[in-house]
């Protein structure tokens, strides 16, 4: 199977947030045939696509689907990219390279949901969400020193493609 990307511009505008997640589960749930996937792909496009527009400091957010074959599975991949203020993105890489050493992702979750009444700059519980609920591994690069793009994957074993 020839990978399938979707990729999509936005500026700083929350309501397409619905649709577009509505769109990108109906393509990954007729490419992979399992809803249950499809629905954790929701989660994770949802949460990580409005993490970066509510923090982008500037240009929008950019969100990448990828969906491609390996031996045996299919290979998803959500990227989000964006801009933010230093405080943000020192939260953001923190935040993931946790969830990187947890053991349990629903103790995560837990830990995370007591801590948000603290934290000054985003709680963290979308990425936690995304972490716990999806099970999709998190990881970050940082294209620019301004800008980060979060990374949410998940492998599904292939058991019955659509036709």
């Amino acid at each position: 199977m020839e990978p399938h990307f979707c990729n999509f511009h936005f500026q700083s505008n929350v309501n397409v947030l619905a649709p577009v997640r509505r769109f990108v589960s109906d393509i990954v749930e007729r490419l992979i045939n399992k809803p249950d996937v499809a629905s954790r792909i929701e989660v994770a496009v949802h949460e990580l696509a409005e993490n970066s527009l509510k923090y982008a400091s500037t240009n929008g957010a950019r969100i990448e689907i990828q969906v491609c074959d390996v031996p045996g599975q299919m290979r998803v991949l959500v990227k989000t990219t964006n801009s933010a203020s230093p405080e943000f993105l020192q939260t953001v890489c923190g935040l993931i390279d946790e969830m990187s050493s947890a053991t349990d992702p629903v103790a995560y979750y837990l830990k995370t949901l007591d801590r948000s009444a603290t934290r000054v700059v985003g709680s963290g519980l979308g990425l936690a969400r995304v972490f716990a609920e999806s099970g999709m591994k998190l990881s970050y690069t940082r294209p620019t020193p301004d800008e980060i793009c979060v990374t949410a994957e998940f492998r599904v074993p292939v058991t019955n493609l659509p036709p």
